[in-house]
């Protein structure tokens, strides 16, 4: 890196001589730019693929923010085309961000945008974590106008002090993978305010999920900035954003012939090749752009050919099969020809697609010369690039094929030994390497057969994962770490290690594949399994509340009572508060779904009670989710049904007041979802339906696959009851599909008498009665009781709107439909079921009949009476005693359903 000194009056020159200073050495961004750091061949046969990326930086740069996915085979181009659009944005003023995937990272949450804001501002692994944070805090400046919250994540998230910005938590817990990934969503966003951005995520195939969540959220925001997202990737990458509307696939082809033998003479200089030469590399390579360079380059080095006027002509005969038949043949040949450089590429290999000098001296324990003489002949062969100055200097391997050849070529014996060395080399050079990516010490420790250090290792990466909340990672560290304890000597305390790792694995699984996953089960019943033969009650209980959620999302109810009761009733005074509060909680759920409400009231008020009286650090979040918050949202589900509906929202405003304060993601959800009910409760269908939206893009950023199914439904019940009926019956039968494709039982009723009933209302007959026979079956196929009284008055008033022929089984279904909510102690449904049945005897001149079905009903509604459902039995009544003409509220057209 250069800067100007200005022009200079110089003794033997005639006038004044520009001239530069050096700053230093360049830090390049990507692999490709490392590879081609001392040049580039001719660019030949992709110039429509590069003007179609330019016309999508058009859009882009005007506001029309676009998303290019650029697939295609190894060796086919993709990092080519996309240095060369970035050569040709060169002059114009904008913003790269490039974070470039690593197959050895896969693992390494975030380890792309980690090495981005390294080099971008110029952190070393010599500075400390106060010039780490001095440092980025000057690439971001003043100007960026970057929430305070978001620069103190990204300070933390580069291992800087935040310097205050962020308030530490009562709880004591760390923020969550959704304020880490709003973080830099929000750099990108107020750097696209300043001037169009190029987001370049190469090798997506290797992309870590973390990242890939990070990419997903600048899909959704390139909607609306000056943004162009350019993925490239193999043809196997699946990304996760689906089909937006500014998507555009570009899939690279194969090279004609006459592509072929324009880019072997770019490698040449123009020289030609015999024809019989030239015929072979062009059959041989089929049209991939990288094997025409590296054959074409191997037969130049391979002591066929001599120079001459013309060309190149062969020194004698063509021998058979002289130019190896695949890439793979191609490299070996070149790295043979190596012979003392060999076993430095092979040893390079092992670390990495990107390899130091000092590991590789710590490993080889070469003398300084003979070394640098190996490293000077592979940066010869064209095999490697380096950069950097000794004894610092970094090579990279041209391409992961050559890596993959040069490691391939290494017998298991001579593997096993070196990774061994390389994990001891990490350790003694890089301890940065070794506290922020364990998981890379992990893996050569593994496979240099020291189980031990490699489980150690691996544990110390889960942990450190899932710290971050980066979820899948985690999870695929921890499975490494119980995967290598049978080959430990651990003669004592293996149960113990084991149940740690159960358990830490078995929270994690409830978040990414579910609570009825076969390996969320699984997991949570070897533990069960452990500690319960290590006598340890409250963790037994706290395995047994993992696999309690697996059966009640099964509908299998009483199970949940047969495995949970017998450890709330055996000694509960011997069971930490937090254990007697996940009992109450999960059983208070069961009798819940089972219509047993004053039995859940007890056991959900004990487990508030508990948890005021708790101490913070003394909390444990409930599936991720702040446990007073999903203690209020149970109470909420209870008060609503009881007709407590001023008690409902007094516990959902306090829901929101501790979201706010933890600022949990998480738990933000759950009490957000209650303001939405709240909201729709009260008529205000604006507020529902923005909380709903809210809520749905929150839970495809969180990866909450539950709630997606149900939120999508709720905002449609909210958008039918606006007025926007087609619209909302969509969401509604889209959204239910979207649960029931989940598998779970539990909530089935629950939907699908919230969707029916929204269609009635607004007289979709058909709709609302394929939903209502939907809620029946459900029913029928579980134990669940808690919507059976709303099932049996929708069904009734289907009846009602199907006819005076049917007026008896709708009548019967209003009593049938009270009959329930009353034994359940359900006030609010026993008003709903007995205002319908009014209004149909009201219909039928049975004036007094109806008002003694609805006063009581009326009367012992003491909550809520601002309300619709008060409301509406209040306008009913009324209605009884008017001069007018029966009162009929659906005034729809009768149709059988």
């Amino acid at each position: 890196e250069l800067e100007p000194t200005g022009a200079l009056e110089l003794k033997g020159f005639s006038g004044p001589v520009e001239a530069w200073r050096v700053r230093g050495e360049r830090s390049v961004a990507s692999r490709f730019e490392a590879q081609h750091e001392h040049g580039l061949i001719e660019f030949v046969g992709r110039g429509s693929e590069v003007s179609l990326l330019l016309d999508r930086w058009n859009l882009a740069r005007g506001g029309e923010g676009q998303v290019v996915l650029l697939s295609g085979e190894a060796g086919i181009g993709k990092s080519r085309i996309s240095q060369t659009l970035r050569d040709r944005l060169a002059a114009e003023r904008h913003a790269t961000v490039l974070l470039q995937c690593s197959p050895y990272h896969q693992s390494s949450a975030l380890y792309p945008l980690l090495r981005y804001f390294e080099r971008a501002s110029g952190m070393t692994p010599a500075d400390t974590p106060e010039q780490r944070g001095e440092k980025l805090l000057r690439l971001m400046g003043p100007e960026m106008a970057v929430p305070p919250q978001s620069v103190g994540h990204m300070l933390r998230l580069m291992g800087a002090p935040d310097g205050d910005r962020l308030p530490l938590a009562t709880d004591g817990t760390a923020p969550e993978q959704a304020q880490t990934l709003q973080a830099p969503t929000d750099l990108l966003r107020a750097l696209s305010r300043q001037l169009p951005v190029l987001l370049l995520i190469e090798d997506a195939h290797w992309i870590d999920p973390t990242t890939e969540q990070l990419a997903q959220l600048a899909v959704e925001l390139s909607r609306d900035t000056r943004l162009l997202v350019l993925v490239t990737a193999r043809p196997e990458y699946v990304p996760p954003w689906g089909t937006p509307a500014n998507l555009t696939r570009l899939a690279l082809n194969r090279l004609g012939q006459r592509q072929c033998v324009d880019l072997v003479a770019a490698v040449t200089g123009g020289r030609a090749l015999p024809p019989e030469v030239l015929a072979e590399i062009i059959a041989k390579t089929d049209g991939i752009p990288l094997f025409v360079e590296e054959l074409t380059k191997t037969v130049l080095q391979s002591g066929l050919l001599e120079e001459s006027p013309d060309g190149f002509r062969l020194r004698g005969p063509l021998p058979a099969l002289a130019i190896p038949s695949t890439l793979q043949d191609s490299l070996m040949a070149r790295l043979d020809r190596l012979a003392p450089a060999k076993e430095v590429a092979q040893v390079g290999a092992m670390i990495g697609r990107e390899f130091s000098r000092r590991l590789v001296e710590a490993v080889l324990r070469l003398t300084p010369a003979k070394l640098g003489e190996a490293l000077d002949d592979l940066v010869r062969s064209g095999l490697v690039a380096r950069r950097g100055v000794a004894p610092d200097e970094l090579y990279t391997f041209r391409h992961a094929l050559i890596r993959d050849t040069a490691y391939n070529s290494m017998v298991k014996g001579q593997r096993v030994l070196r990774h061994g060395q390389i994990a001891a080399a990490i350790e003694q050079l890089e301890p940065d390497t070794l506290a922020m990516q364990p998981e890379l010490v992990a893996y050569h420790c593994q496979e240099g057969g020291q189980a031990a250090a490699a489980f150690g290792h691996w544990h110390v990466a889960g942990a450190l994962a899932a710290g971050r909340f980066a979820h899948r990672e985690a999870v695929t560290h921890y499975r490494a770490a119980l995967a290598l304890l049978p080959a430990l000597e651990l003669t004592a305390g293996r149960d113990k290690v084991e149940l740690n790792l159960q358990m830490a694995l078995g929270t994690l699984l409830m978040q990414t594949e579910g609570f009825s996953s076969a390996a969320t089960v699984a997991c949570h019943t070897r533990g069960r399994e452990l500690a319960s033969a290590l006598g340890q009650t409250d963790k037994v209980v706290q395995l047994c509340g993992g696999i309690a959620a697996s059966l009640w999302a099964s509908g299998r109810f009483d199970e949940v009572l047969g495995l949970l009761g017998p450890l709330a009733s055996d000694h509960p005074e011997r069971l930490q508060p937090m254990s007697r509060v996940f009992l109450s909680i999960l059983i208070g759920l069961s009798k819940l779904s089972l219509g047993a409400l004053d039995e859940s009231r007890a056991l959900t008020d004990s487990a508030l009670h508990e948890l005021a009286t708790m101490r913070p650090e003394e909390r444990m979040d409930v599936s991720g989710v702040d446990p007073r918050i999903v203690a209020l949202t149970q109470s909420v589900s209870i008060s609503f049904n009881q007709g407590r509906l001023d008690h409902a929202d007094a516990s959902t405003r306090e829901a929101m007041r501790i979201a706010e304060a933890r600022d949990h993601a998480p738990s933000r959800s759950w009490a957000m979802s209650m303001t939405r009910w709240m909201a729709f409760r009260h008529g205000d269908m604006e507020a529902s339906i923005r909380l709903s939206q809210q809520l749905l893009e929150l839970a495809e950023r969180m990866g909450f696959k539950t709630r997606l199914g149900s939120g999508r439904l709720l905002m449609g019940r909210a958008v039918v009851a606006a007025g926007r009926v087609e619209e909302g019956t969509r969401l509604l039968q889209e959204g239910f599909a979207m649960w029931a494709a989940l598998g779970a039982k539990a909530g089935a009723t629950e939907l699908a008498s919230i969707a029916a009933d929204a269609l009635i209302d607004a007289g979709q007959w058909a709709a609302a009665e394929a939903f209502v026979r939907a809620g029946e079956k459900a029913q029928a196929d579980c134990a669940e009781r808690i919507f059976a009284a709303e099932l049996a008055r929708q069904r009734a008033r289907l009846w009602q709107a199907a006819g005076v022929a049917h007026a008896a089984e709708a009548e019967a279904g209003y009593l049938q439909a009270i009959a329930i909510a009353q034994g359940q102690g359900a006030g609010l449904f026993t008003l709903r079921a007995a205002t319908d049945l009014a209004v149909l005897l009201h219909g039928q001149g049975r004036a007094a009949e109806a008002e003694a079905a609805l006063r009581p009903a009326l009367e012992a509604t003491t909550e809520g009476l601002e309300q619709r459902d008060a409301l509406r039995a209040r306008a009913t009544l009324q209605a009884l005693h008017a001069p007018h003409a029966p009162h009929t509220p659906h005034a729809d057209t009768p149709v059988r359903p």
